[in-house]
């Protein structure tokens, strides 16, 4: 296992493997399930204290272009990480239910990152397809885009407030912080 200090290496890795392939983003359900699974399996949340890879970044990497500034209440309070958790299921619904209907023929697949589910981005030039299967091409981008739109205000908040100014509003640490 990597040393605590070192967990930042899985979100470089899991952006450097989407952009291989973008099949891989769909890791992402990993991302969202897996310290979920952790929190109700063991009832802590040691995964936002020890293992979650951003936490990892944010303190060992993005913490050295910190400002300091002190992080307003309405973008860290209890209203803030309401919004942004409800932001994150609206967001994850849109992703399943858009995949759906891909996958029925209904709608044409989304085939660039999005920030905040509008805002385009980038389209994915990956090295290697494993499938030409339109839902699966369409979930990797959405989910990619979730995690990187996480990602950028993630550092943004970061280099602003304290390295773990995001992990106020995290959606994970929104749903392990309730009680059992």
């Amino acid at each position: 296992m990597l040393k605590k200090d070192y967990h930042f290496i899985l979100v470089i890795l899991y952006f450097l493997l989407s952009f291989i392939a973008l099949e891989f983003a769909i890791l992402g359900f990993v991302c969202l399930l897996y310290p979920v699974l952790t929190f109700y399996l063991k009832g802590s949340k040691k995964w936002c204290k020890t293992y979650c890879p951003r936490r990892s970044i944010f303190v060992n990497v993005i913490s050295k272009l910190n400002i300091g500034l002190k992080a307003p209440r309405s973008l860290v309070g209890l209203k803030a990480r309401k919004v942004v958790f409800n932001y994150f299921l609206i967001n994850l619904f849109i992703v399943l239910m858009s995949t759906f209907m891909v996958a029925n023929g209904k709608m044409l697949p989304m085939l660039t990152t999005r920030f905040l589910i509008v805002f385009k981005l980038f389209e994915v030039n990956p090295m290697f397809h494993f499938t030409t299967n339109p839902a699966v091409l369409h979930l990797s981008y959405r989910l990619l885009s979730m995690i990187l739109t996480t990602f950028i205000v993630g550092v943004g908040y970061s280099i602003m407030f304290k390295p773990r100014s995001w992990c106020a509003v995290c959606p994970i640490t929104t749903i392990v912080s309730t009680k059992k």
